[in-house]
Order: C-alpha cells, then sequence, then structure tokens
C-alpha cells in the first residue's frame, strides 16, 4: 500500500485538490439555492403575515367602531379621567358591566386584550391580565404611551407587560375632548393560529429575553421558558402547550422540531445575533425540513419578535440531491479522468493487478468447486448408513413377517423408525454443514450431556453394530457436562462411532472412554479393526486428499465425515487427535471444553 502511495502521489494529491475544489463549488452552490429560496420564502411568509394582521385589524376596527358608538360608556371613559379613585373604581365597574355582553364575541374572535388607558398612560379598564390594574404603560415606550402622545392610530408587535402580542391601539375623543385610547391585542398562540390558515406550517416564537425581564412583572415570568437555539431568547409556555396539544394540525411533531433545533442549534444561534432574515434547511429522519426565521420589529429599542415556521419541504430535497450530484458528479469525473491518465502511465502495473485479481478468482472458483464435491460426497457418506439399517430390517420383515410374532413384528417396526429418524437427522446436519460452507450457520451453544448424546449415538448405531456381532463398551461418567452446539456434538459422535463400528472386524469390541483435563474433557473412540498407515492419518482432514476407503464388511466410504467433524470440533475451539496403526486398530480422541 505504501508502494502504491509512493508510486501515485502526484494523482493522489491532485484528485484531493480537485475534491476539495468540488466539495466547495458544490456547498456555494447550495447556500446560493438556500439564500434565494429563503429571500421568496420571506417575500411570501411577509405577504401572508400582513393578510394575517390585516384580518384581526377588521376584527379591532368592528369592536372599536361598536365603542364609540356607545355612549353611555365614553361618557363613563371621559369622567374616569377626571375622578377620584373611589369614583373611578365606580365607572370602571359600570364600564366592565356594560362590556359584559361583549365578552363571548371577545371569545370567538379569539381577542386577547380588551384594554382602556387613560391620557396619562395608566390603566382603566382590562378584561384580562387584572393583576395590572393601574399599570402605567408610559414607563416603557409603548404603543399605548404613543397613541396618548401623537393621538393617532398604532399598531404593533410589543413585548409586555404581561404577555407578549400583536396590538392594535385606537385614540378615543368624545365631544371633541381626549379620553384616553383603547388597546385590542390578539395573543401569539392566535397569531399562530391565523398564520396556519395561510401556510401549511408548525410556528414558534423567540421573545427577547432582556427585553421580557425589563417589562414584565416578577409573577408573570414564571409564563415564560428559555429557548435551546439562544439563551438570549424566550419561549412563551402557554403558546408551547397549545401548540404540541394542537392534534389538528398536519404539520412536523413536536420532538421533531425540537429534534431539528438540536442539530443546527450552533449555526442558528450565531444567526439570531445578526437579528436579520435568514433561512435553515435540514434533515430529521425522513423529513427535509426548512426553517424560516423572520423578525417583526418594535417602536422599543431592542423590541422584537422572531417568528419561526417549520415546513416539511421538498425544495430542501432537492437542494441537497442537486449537491449530492456535484459532489458526485465532480468526484467521478476526476477519478475517471485521473483512473485513465494513471492507467496510461502504468499499464504494466495495471496488467499484472489484474493478473493478480484472474488468479485469486481461479482460486475461489477452485474452492468453491471441491466444496460442491465435498457436499455431494458427504451426502453419499453420511446417507448411506441409516439406509443399511432400513434396507435390512425392510428385508427381513418383507421375508420373515408372516412367521413374526407380534413382538418381534414390533420390535422390528421400532428399529425401522429408529433408522428412519436417523436419516431424517443426518439430512438436517448436511445442511447445517452447507449453510457453514456459505457463512449462514448459526453456532448455537447450550448446555450439554456428552454421556447421554452418547449413549443416544449408541442406541442409533446398535443395529450396523449387532449385524457385525460387535460389542460396544462405554467407561463414561453419567453426567459429562459441555457447553457446545447439540446438531454439531450429534454429528461428530456419529461420524467417530460409524467409523469405529465400520472399520472394526466381526465379533471386535469398541471402548469409548472419557477423561478430565484441566478444562477440557477427551473424548476417545478405539477400535480393535484395520487401522492406517501414517500417509493415510497425515491425509485424513485434508479436502483435496479425501481418500475413498472400504470397511471390513465391504462398507463403502468417502472419509470426508472426518472433514465435517473437524469443522464443528473447530466451531468449539476444540482438537481432535488420531493414533492408528494398520492392522492393530484406531483411537480418535476429541477434546472439548468443559462446563464451568
Amino acid at each position: 500500500m505504501s508502494n502504491f502511495l509512493l508510486r501515485n502521489k502526484w494523482f493522489i494529491l491532485i484528485y484531493l485538490v480537485l475534491a476539495i475544489i468540488i466539495y466547495w463549488i458544490a456547498k456555494i452552490t447550495f447556500h446560493n439555492d438556500i439564500e434565494k429560496y429563503t429571500q421568496k420564502q420571506a417575500k411570501e411568509f411577509s405577504i401572508g403575515f400582513k393578510a394575517a394582521i390585516q384580518k384581526y385589524q377588521v376584527i379591532s376596527d368592528n369592536f372599536y367602531a361598536e365603542f364609540m358608538a356607545d355612549t353611555p360608556m365614553l361618557d363613563n371613559f371621559r369622567k374616569a379621567s377626571e375622578a377620584n379613585i373611589i369614583n373611578r373604581t365606580i365607572l370602571r365597574e359600570k364600564t366592565h358591566n356594560a362590556l359584559q355582553p361583549f365578552m363571548s364575541r371577545f371569545e370567538d374572535n379569539k381577542v386577547a386584550w380588551f384594554n382602556l388607558y387613560l391620557p396619562d398612560n395608566y390603566s382603566f379598564l382590562r378584561l384580562s391580565e387584572i393583576d395590572l390594574y393601574d399599570y402605567n404603560a408610559g414607563y416603557f415606550l409603548s404603543w399605548v404611551a404613543i397613541t396618548n402622545q401623537t393621538r393617532k392610530f398604532v399598531s404593533g408587535y410589543e413585548t409586555g407587560p404581561a404577555s407578549p402580542g400583536y396590538r392594535f391601539v385606537y385614540p378615543i375623543f368624545y365631544d371633541s375632548i381626549y379620553c384616553g385610547c383603547l388597546e385590542l391585542g390578539f395573543s401569539l398562540s392566535e397569531l399562530s393560529n391565523g398564520l396556519k390558515e395561510i401556510f401549511p406550517y408548525e410556528f414558534r416564537f423567540l421573545i427577547p429575553r432582556d427585553i421580557l425581564i425589563s417589562k414584565t412583572p416578577a409573577q408573570f415570568l414564571s409564563n415564560y421558558k428559555l429557548s435551546e437555539l439562544s439563551e438570549d431568547y424566550l419561549y412563551e409556555k402557554t403558546f408551547l402547550s397549545n401548540s404540541i396539544n394542537d392534534s389538528s394540525s398536519a404539520g412536523l411533531e413536536d420532538a421533531e422540531i425540537i429534534e431539528f433545533n438540536k442539530l443546527n442549534r450552533k449555526n442558528i444561534r450565531d444567526l439570531l445575533a445578526q437579528s436579520e432574515t435568514f433561512g435553515q434547511p435540514g434533515k430529521v429522519g425522513k423529513n427535509q425540513i426548512f426553517a424560516l426565521f423572520y423578525p417583526i420589529s418594535s417602536r422599543q429599542i431592542n423590541d422584537h419578535l422572531i417568528v419561526i415556521s417549520y415546513n416539511n419541504d421538498p425544495t430542501i430535497g432537492g437542494f441537497r440531491q442537486k449537491f449530492n450530484i456535484i459532489l458526485l458528479g465532480g468526484f467521478l469525473g476526476s477519478a475517471v479522468i485521473i483512473i485513465l491518465i494513471a492507467f496510461y502511465l502504468n499499464e504494466r502495473k495495471q496488467l499484472k493487478q489484474k493478473s493478480i485479481e484472474l488468479q485469486k478468482a481461479a482460486d475461489e472458483l477452485r474452492e468453491l468447486n471441491q466444496m460442491k464435491d465435498k457436499f455431494f460426497s458427504i451426502i453419499a457418506h453420511d446417507l448411506r448408513n441409516p439406509f443399511h439399517g432400513l434396507v435390512g430390517l425392510s428385508q427381513v420383515l418383507v421375508e420373515e413377517f408372516d412367521t413374526m410374532d407380534n413382538d418381534k413384528a414390533k420390535r422390528f417396526h421400532e428399529l425401522l423408525y429408529q433408522s428412519a429418524r436417523q436419516g431424517y437427522q443426518l439430512v438436517l446436519n448436511l445442511l447445517e454443514w452447507t449453510r457453514s460452507q456459505t457463512g449462514k450457520i448459526v453456532f448455537n451453544p447450550e448446555k450439554l450431556n456428552l454421556t447421554r448424546i452418547v449413549e443416544e449415538n449408541i442406541q442409533s448405531n446398535k443395529n450396523i453394530a449387532q449385524a457385525k456381532n460387535i460389542k460396544i463398551i462405554t467407561h463414561l461418567e453419567p453426567n459429562l457436562w459441555i457447553m457446545g452446539d447439540y446438531n454439531m456434538i450429534h454429528t461428530i459422535i456419529r461420524n467417530l462411532l460409524s467409523n469405529a463400528i465400520k472399520f472394526s472386524y466381526p465379533g471386535n469390541e469398541i471402548i469409548v472412554k472419557e477423561e478430565k483435563k484441566e478444562d477440557y474433557i477427551d473424548l476417545s473412540f478405539i477400535d480393535f479393526g484395520m487401522g492406517m498407515d501414517e500417509e493415510t492419518v497425515k491425509n485424513l482432514f485434508k479436502i483435496d486428499i479425501a481418500q475413498s476407503s472400504t470397511g471390513t464388511a465391504g462398507e463403502e466410504g468417502t472419509g470426508l465425515g472426518l472433514i465435517l467433524c473437524k469443522e464443528f470440533i473447530n466451531y468449539h475451539k476444540g482438537k481432535i487427535l488420531v493414533e492408528s496403526k494398520k492392522n492393530k486398530g484406531t483411537t480418535f480422541t476429541v477434546s472439548l471444553p468443559a462446563l464451568e
């Protein structure tokens, strides 16, 4: 690899430089697209916002007109500016009672504030936030103070004193005498609802922290929480609660908005400090989100509202796709050009590499062919034993059934069932082995009684052993516990026991014994049969030199059952050892980890 880098360092360096240039071109293009789209969205939002405000002004104008047409209320309001505290309280009660018929209409039209202020900026009547009676709106530069000063209609956003919202303030004249002003206002929740009638977006509002703290009485500060976007801004809790519980909205989920803010917090925080309109793209799950940050200014210095609209916008996905296309096209184009140049200058090296790859492919193909041959050989080897039993028992039944008593016939049927079941189990194990060769086998270790598995296999091979008059002797503890895969251990013992019977002479014995060595259990299968020479033992577990051999009774085999045993033993981090002498016999010893 280091030689490759040294030989091609200039090609790599050129490609890296081109990749950086392409990345910056794609990034600048993406940011330009976002900037243009932000300007377009801001214009559309500005028009929609004005339309929403116009709707609320029409509502306010109507209530103002009705109030101005009510002579008794106007007379009470005029007298209030000249009355003492006691008389002012009486006039306030009269005016409040006169406004009761309006209350349901205020609620229906979502009017949050209906407040009357005297010319000295003190509040005379409040239909909400009654804790703020005698509040002086002249403490700060407010819309009320401006109207009392100019005696003209004004409107706009204002942060305080108790709740932020959009306000319409009307001057009140009665008999050509200036009496004060009427303030009607709409909350952020209602402003959001009005905007949602125009845009299918989700909205949030950022309120400047310092302005709010300076204008809001202490008892109302608990209605706000710090924004996760910037420590300089707050959320109104009431609005957040209404927004989360708004099941009618078809927009983004609150959790998605929170995740979007979390992912893009640093960039948004930096841009908020500039107090300008900006857009922020982002991706949450499958949603391509575009957030527009639109500031609404106020007359008071530094007082403003940031309206955030969140939209699941496929246009952003298009910009990202364009970004990816530029990157991919640029990277691939640069790579193709450099590869062609490198190919031209390094033709011999490429030809050599191709030769190596072809050789590797040939080796892999050869290995695959060996695996195929191995599979079919194992099928021929492992399925023969149970079918020997099936054929032999079936022949006896066919020839002697009429003369058999019921107990003997039942016994033969039981033996037939055992042989058939063994064959079925072998097929399943062979399928498992096939999966091991393709990397799909599941090694499922569990607590196993090794003694019981050995006894099960002795019972399964009992017919074949009896046919050769071979006695199987065991020297095993009642409970030998290991941690292993049942099917694999079963296959290992079945093959080793089957081989011992196959290569034992009629009338011989087979010994199965165990020996504990530290953390392992050695399980040995000892026969006194044909045995093997050193060369045969050396090649027992090599697939490319698998040797066919014939048992003492002419049984055929491929020798591949032992290869299967070794593979399954390797799964258990065990070992298999062989000791054999020609015409003396063979001992196979399997070493498996004991259960701790």
